[in-house]
């Protein structure tokens, strides 16, 4: 008797199990056949809409936290040459800011929204623009996005007319060092040595602001021959000396500039992301 109860326990528990099982995989099975089935009605009556981007999330890390990030991707109103749309398709494409203190613009064929946290341009997709549409998402920084913080937009594109998709993607950036900059430097020295880097590939504009009657800047730095090169001057002790320097530092480049010390028992050495380092006497700014 005892063995019979056991036995009808462990069933109803196998049933259970089963029950449980059911309950959980019937909504998402569900919804995948739901979703297929939708997508082979919507194919039957020659609704396509895709996009080279959006349906999956994205993460970049090629941001310096400060400068204008641009997303771009492209939205079809076609699966492939030979099945497309034969009429207009309406979209409302959307950046929306879930974190970080930034703000988004969209730009596409000409047209622009206003810069905010949540924007949203409605664009048709004609046929006689061979079925698609270049977009562009600016994503501004309202302050600098420290080193190792995250930014999240979420930009869609939903079509409306005559069908209605949504295509959805969360992009990240993440604020990394784009460039850096250190001194090198110990007593004794005749020059201090300033070591630019641009790790980025496009050109970076370097401001260089110092004090003349404590280090000078070697005028003999080929950077002085290049016609973006732009500087100003002051006076120390009846002499002319430069003070601040503006030039281009080529993308994915570094560059070693020397400064001459009119005290040569002082050491700069300064190293930008070490906290142990005293103040730079250099201000530099990217």
């Amino acid at each position: 008797m005892r063995r019979t109860n056991r036995r009808l326990k462990k069933k109803r528990i196998i049933l259970l199990i089963i029950i449980v099982i059911l309950m959980i995989s019937l909504p998402i099975f569900g919804r995948y056949t739901y979703n297929s089935l939708r997508e082979m009605y919507l194919a039957s009556k020659k609704f396509y809409y895709t996009s080279n981007l959006l349906g999956e999330n994205k993460t970049y890390t090629n941001w310096g936290g400060s400068e204008v990030y641009v997303v771009n991707f492209e939205l079809y109103s076609y699966d492939n040459k030979l099945r497309k749309m034969e009429e207009n398709l309406d979209c409302a494409i959307r950046a929306k800011v879930n974190s970080g203190n930034v703000k988004c613009y969209i730009a596409s064929g000409g047209s622009t929204t206003t810069e905010s946290t949540d924007t949203t341009l409605n664009k048709t997709i004609t046929v006689t623009n061979d079925n698609k549409i270049r977009v562009s998402v600016y994503i501004i920084p309202v302050t600098k996005i420290a080193n190792g913080n995250n930014v999240v937009v979420e930009i869609s594109a939903t079509s409306v007319s005559p069908y209605e998709k949504k295509l959805t993607s969360n992009i990240t950036l993440t604020s990394t060092a784009q460039e850096d900059y250190k001194i090198v430097d110990k007593v004794d020295d005749d020059y201090a040595e300033l070591i630019l880097s641009n790790s980025k590939t496009e050109d970076v504009t370097v401001s260089l602001t110092f004090n003349p009657e404590t280090i000078r800047i070697d005028s003999n730095d080929p950077i002085f021959d290049l016609a973006t090169t732009s500087y100003t001057d002051t006076t120390v002790n009846g002499v002319s000396y430069i003070n601040t320097i503006n030039f281009k530092l080529s993308g994915e480049n570094a560059k070693n500039i020397k400064f001459y010390k009119t005290n040569k028992k002082n050491n700069y050495s300064y190293e930008q992301n070490n906290n142990e380092t005293s103040e730079s006497i250099i201000n530099v700014n990217f």
